[in-house]
């Protein structure tokens, strides 16, 4: 067997950076990933001249100093390579002052997180990772953090008579629910950032993003969504107060089923059944456009809007991530 060799460069250094890419191109994954950061140390064991595993520590000053981040893990199923891997980064974390590391996280919670675990189809937008990972990480020492969990759940036409009677209700409090107006899609996305901003600084892991930033993640994504099933929650003096995205799952070609991705509120709205409502007029509107079943994606197993509806769900994906004392 060849010798493993680890590698530790920057962005600068572009024959290390192309064979970075080049080994989650041979994993064959649908979709393009996250950007690499220009600050970020790059790791990566190689054999025979060809990238086995690989990884980055990426710095968010929004974590606490003495946690790593560690993001953008790929490999094959090498567990001595990514042992070497793993050992390069706990000594790499330890002399730059860390105490533990985190991950896998590409950047932020807004970029891809989290590891599947080997059960269940993916589907659109989901967390795409090798079904070997966890064992990976876990042979390392690498121990939970959080659990996460997607579920999914057929639609019928029997199910909107609460949809019905809270929607009444809204109404004559002066909110009003409208779909994305695509002559208008930039100056929204801007509201949807403003408002995400707040409604999500609570959440595990949190980390701000600029407007900027936003934009160029998300107004690329727009033209892959129908804005039949992006929804803006405005008050009575057209606020933006709530929004709920929805995309249709494209990786099954048998059936309509939409993926139910983000739901956020100000926070004074909270616990008042805005969640919910959002969620039962996305389903009723799929219902009516044809569609068979709704994902409800990415939810952390403490999260309030996984318990919504829990009994009609079933879970179908579980997700991992991960924490280490070095």
């Amino acid at each position: 067997m060849d010798k493993l060799i680890l590698h530790r460069f920057s962005m600068g250094d572009e024959g290390m950076v192309h064979a970075f890419r080049s080994l989650r191109d041979s994993l064959r994954y649908p979709f393009q990933e996250d950007s690499l950061p220009m600050d970020a140390e790059y790791f990566m064991v190689t054999q025979d001249g060809k990238p086995v595993a690989r990884v980055a520590v990426v710095p968010n000053p929004h974590f606490d100093r003495s946690t790593a981040m560690i993001g953008f893990f790929e490999a094959m199923d090498a567990p001595e390579a990514v042992t070497m891997l793993f050992n390069a980064i706990a000594g790499h974390c330890r002399s730059e002052g860390k105490k533990r590391i985190v991950g896998p996280i590409n950047g932020s919670t807004w970029n891809s997180y989290r590891v599947a675990l080997p059960v269940g189809k993916p589907f659109f937008m989901d967390v795409m990772s090798q079904p070997y990972y966890s064992k990976l990480f876990e042979a390392n020492e690498f121990k939970t953090l959080a659990d996460y969990f997607s579920s999914k759940s057929p639609i019928d036409g029997n199910s909107f008579d609460r949809w019905e009677k809270r929607h009444t209700e809204l109404m004559e409090r002066g909110f009003s629910i409208h779909t994305l107006d695509t002559s208008r899609t930039e100056a929204q996305l801007r509201e949807i950032h403003a408002l995400s901003v707040v409604g999500f600084q609570r959440n595990f892991l949190y980390t701000p993003i600029g407007e900027k930033q936003f934009m160029a993640k998300y107004l690329p994504l727009m033209a892959k969504a129908d804005p039949k099933f992006i929804f803006l929650l405005r008050d009575g003096d057209g606020r933006l107060v709530g929004y709920h995205f929805a995309i249709r799952n494209i990786l099954c070609r048998e059936r309509l089923e939409l993926v139910q991705k983000t739901i956020a509120l100000l926070p004074e709205l909270k616990g008042q059944g805005f969640g919910s409502l959002l969620m039962e007029h996305c389903r009723r509107e799929a219902f009516l456009n044809g569609y068979s079943a709704v994902y409800h994606a990415l939810m952390h197993s403490d999260n309030v809007s996984a318990r919504i509806n829990a009994a009609k769900q079933d879970v179908v994906r579980r997700y991992k991530l991960y924490y280490k004392e070095i």
